[in-house]
């Protein structure tokens, strides 16, 4: 049993505040990468999502470990 100094200290603790958090209707937006080649083939595809200069720096790292087994398969 906790006493009851503990819950005193702790009732202004926690719990849904005012401003916090994310505004409501709010939501992550995804970036559209223009020019990106129409294929078949998604190798192809995240090869050149890979090349892109202007795409972001961990989109093109996430590209090239999806890619990874397809141009250097296990020995």
């Amino acid at each position: 049993m906790k006493s009851i100094k503990f819950q005193q200290i702790m009732a202004g603790h926690g719990g849904r505040r005012k401003g916090a958090g994310r505004p409501a209707g709010s939501r992550n937006k995804p970036r559209l990468i223009d020019g990106l080649p129409i294929t078949d083939c998604p190798a192809k595809w995240l090869l050149a999502l890979v090349n892109r200069n202007d795409a972001p720096m961990r989109l093109r790292v996430s590209a090239a470990k999806a890619l990874m087994p397809f141009m250097h398969p296990p020995c």
